[in-house]
C-alpha cells in the first residue's frame, strides 16, 4: 500500500510538470530541473508547482473523460484515425488510465510507426511512471523521424539528466541551440549543466545568452548570480540576487542579496534595508530577525 502510495504521489508531481506537453502546447522546457543551489527552472518564469493535492484535479479528470469521449467518437467512425488514439490516450493519462494509455499509444504506432506524436506523447506517460529510460527510447524514436524535432532534443535531455548522463544532456541541448538559436532553456540547461561541471566562465556565456533573450525569468538572474558569487564578483551577484528578488518577491531572495552586501560588500545600510523587506513578507530566517534587531 506505501509502495502504491509513493508512487501515485510522485506520478502526480511528475502530471504537473509534463503539463506542457499533455494539455498540447509543446514539450519544450516542460522539464523542471533542480538547480546547484535549489532553484527549479522552467519556462518564461515558472518554477516547480505545489503538486501537493493539487494536479490531479476533478478539472483535469473531467478534461481526461471529454478527451476519451470525443477521441473515442472518432475511432468508431474511423478505426485506423492513429491520431484519434493519441489523443484518447492523453485522455487517460490525466485519469491515470495508463494500461489504457499504453494500449492506444501502440494501437496508433500500429497504424501508423512513424507517428512522432505518439513517440512523444507516450515518452511523457513515462516520465509521469517514473520510468526515464523508456521516455529517453521514445524520444530518441522520434528523432530518429525528425532529426530537426528541436522539443525532442530539450526533452531527452532533461531526462538524461535525470538519470545522471550529464555529458548526453549536454550534447542534447547543444543540438537545441543549433536548430533554435533564440530559445532562452536551451542555453539555461546548458549553463546549469556546466555550472555544475565547475566550468563557469562557459556557464557564464551561456547563463548571458539566455538572459538577453528571456530578461524575465528569475531563475535565469539567480543561477548567473551563483557564478559571479563563486567568482567573487559580489556587486554582480547582488545585482543578480536583488533582480531575482524583483521578479519572484521572496524572503529568501531579499536576504541572499542582504547577506552580499551586509557580508563581502561591507554596505551594511543596503544589507539591513534588504533584511527588512524580507522579514516584511513574512518568512525570513530566525538569524535575519536577530541580525535586524541587534545590528541595523
Amino acid at each position: 500500500m506505501k509502495k502504491t502510495l509513493n508512487w501515485f504521489v510522485r506520478s502526480m508531481g511528475r502530471l504537473a510538470m509534463s503539463g506542457l506537453l499533455l494539455f498540447g502546447s509543446g514539450c519544450a522546457g516542460s522539464g523542471q530541473q533542480v538547480s546547484p543551489d535549489v532553484e527549479p527552472t522552467g519556462e518564461k518564469g515558472s518554477v516547480a508547482p505545489d503538486v501537493s493535492g493539487k494536479s490531479f484535479s476533478g478539472r483535469e479528470k473531467a478534461k481526461g473523460e471529454r478527451l476519451v469521449q470525443v477521441a473515442g467518437e472518432s475511432i468508431r467512425v474511423n478505426p485506423q484515425d492513429a491520431d484519434a488514439y493519441v489523443q484518447r490516450a492523453k485522455g487517460y493519462i490525466l485519469q491515470f488510465e495508463m494500461d489504457r494509455a499504453q494500449a492506444d499509444f501502440e494501437k496508433a504506432l500500429a497504424i501508423n510507426p512513424r507517428l512522432v506524436r505518439a513517440y512523444t506523447e507516450r515518452a511523457e506517460m513515462y516520465f509521469i511512471m517514473g520510468e526515464d529510460y523508456k521516455a529517453i527510447e521514445d524520444y530518441s524514436q522520434a528523432i530518429k523521424i525528425d532529426p530537426k524535432l528541436m522539443d525532442a532534443y530539450f526533452r531527452r535531455g532533461t531526462f538524461y539528466e535525470n538519470i545522471g548522463e550529464p555529458g548526453k544532456a549536454l550534447a542534447d541541448y547543444s543540438q537545441v541551440i543549433q536548430l533554435n538559436p533564440n530559445y532562452a532553456p536551451g542555453y539555461f540547461q546548458r549553463g546549469y549543466i556546466l555550472h555544475r561541471r565547475g566550468e563557469l566562465e562557459r556557464a557564464l556565456k551561456d547563463y548571458n545568452r539566455a538572459i538577453a533573450l528571456w530578461p524575465d525569468v528569475y531563475t535565469y538572474y539567480y543561477q548567473r548570480g551563483n557564478v559571479y558569487y563563486a567568482q567573487g564578483q559580489f556587486k554582480k551577484a547582488a545585482r543578480d540576487f536583488e533582480q531575482t528578488a524583483k521578479l519572484d518577491p521572496r524572503a529568501s531572495h531579499y536576504e541572499r542579496a542582504g547577506r552580499i552586501h551586509y557580508r563581502e560588500l561591507n554596505n551594511k545600510p543596503k544589507g539591513c534595508r534588504l533584511y527588512r523587506r524580507a522579514c516584511d513578507l513574512g518568512d525570513c530566517l530566525h538569524t535575519t530577525r536577530m541580525i535586524l534587531k541587534n545590528q541595523c
